[in-house]
């Protein structure tokens, strides 16, 4: 059975750690795992890896740092050690709705190498927003697509930039595999 696999790069927000992890373990599909990368050695995360220390599905390592860019440095360590079939790159304050690994593998199961979904915003820290993605700058966030490991193979985040999202997304797409799907149902909510 395919599985999707979270890279999750955090620094220093252990609580939000908590809230995306437990986003994941509600999922009504178990066919994932997740692997948090922090972002340099710290201890806030004692906690949180003593919450998960029992679950499978749930890994931890760490690049030096911290690194200052977006959490790329440690996306691009996680995908170098990635495991699974289907990977989700993400940051530790977004949340995935309940069926969201349901929906994208179903999705998966049918040719597709890159898929994505619409998602919630919050644009000004204080209201949400709902966006229907498009591969469009602006339009897409890291967290809300998904790629095959072996499409994305040796592709690295540039660490210069918070649009390495959208530049990524946007190279697989022109580049990588014309079998694209597309979600028409908000399944992540990106803060």
């Amino acid at each position: 059975m395919s599985k999707i696999e979270f890279i999750i790069p955090t620094w220093e927000r252990p609580e939000d750690l908590k809230l995306i992890l437990q986003s994941l373990m509600v999922q009504t599909n178990p066919n994932w795992t997740a692997h948090v990368v922090i972002d340099g050695l710290t201890n806030d995360y004692r906690e949180v890896k003593d919450l998960y220390q029992e679950e499978s599905r749930v890994h931890f390592s760490h690049v030096d740092g911290p690194n200052n860019d977006w959490g790329h440095t440690a996306r691009n360590y996680g995908l170098d050690h990635a495991q699974e079939e289907w990977i989700v790159m993400t940051g530790d304050d977004n949340y995935y709705i309940p069926t969201f690994v349901d929906n994208f593998l179903t999705e998966g199961e049918l040719g597709r190498d890159l898929v994505y979904c619409d998602l919630l915003h919050d644009m000004k820290r204080d209201s949400y927003q709902p966006i229907k993605s498009k591969i469009a700058e602006g339009f897409i966030d890291i967290g809300n697509f998904m790629t095959r490991k072996t499409i994305i193979g040796d592709l690295r985040l540039i660490t210069n930039s918070y649009q390495a999202d959208f530049k990524f997304v946007n190279y697989i797409n022109k580049y990588k595999t014309s079998k694209v799907g597309k979600i028409n149902k908000i399944l992540y909510v990106h803060n």
